[in-house]
């Protein structure tokens, strides 16, 4: 099915940055596999985000057990310090997502060097750009953590270049890269609300 994607974070979060909290732990790997999209384990997620929301936040950041970062309650995490890219691995139960493979594989193309491994809060708070990336928010800089900022508490330049390259080709404005879509009819009926479907 396709829908129209409402925004996870705020609207203008894509532009203006997010800011984020980390007192939620994600549960660890032992109890529940993070590589699994279920729904049961969005659970943890949602109480983390709906906490962040009441006390000002735009989301959370959860941490494993040993205090390293996971992740945003439903994306994968980047940073970047002195030029190079840094993102987590599966070790920090993450879901590896989609979003956060493609931004992988356009920053090997655009020889960004990166760092693929733990990453600790302190990490976080010295970088000087941080972004989210996931299916619903593509990519989205973060310029907040607990009332910090973040570099320059604006969307970095190396952030930019990659969330350029990921819209160009997702909305087929980059030819080279016509092989990652699927081109579907934009003649298909619309169902309304009540109406019953019918092959």
């Amino acid at each position: 099915m396709a829908w129209s994607w409402v925004d996870f974070l705020r609207p203008d979060a894509r532009e203006q940055g997010s800011s984020v909290s980390a007192p939620w732990r994600k549960l660890p790997s032992q109890a529940f596999p993070p590589t699994a999209k279920a729904s049961g384990q969005f659970l943890n997620s949602l109480l983390a985000t709906e906490d962040a929301r009441v006390r000002g936040f735009d989301e959370a950041l959860l941490l494993n057990l040993d205090g390293t970062i996971a992740g945003g309650a439903s994306e994968n995490l980047f940073l970047v310090r002195d030029g190079r890219l840094m993102t987590n691995d599966e070790q920090s139960s993450i879901l590896p997502g989609i979003t956060r493979n493609s931004v992988l594989y356009l920053a090997a193309g655009l020889g960004v060097p990166t760092h693929v491994g733990k990453m600790q809060p302190a990490d976080l708070l010295s970088a000087d750009e941080a972004f989210f990336t996931g299916t619903s928010i593509e990519t989205a800089p973060i310029t907040r953590i607990n009332n910090c900022r973040i570099g320059a508490g604006a969307l970095g330049s190396i952030s930019s270049v990659l969330r350029e390259a990921y819209a160009n080709i997702v909305r087929g404005r980059d030819a080279s890269a016509s092989d990652w879509l699927t081109f579907t009819s934009a003649k298909q009926p619309v169902i309304k609300k009540g109406e019953a479907l019918t092959p």
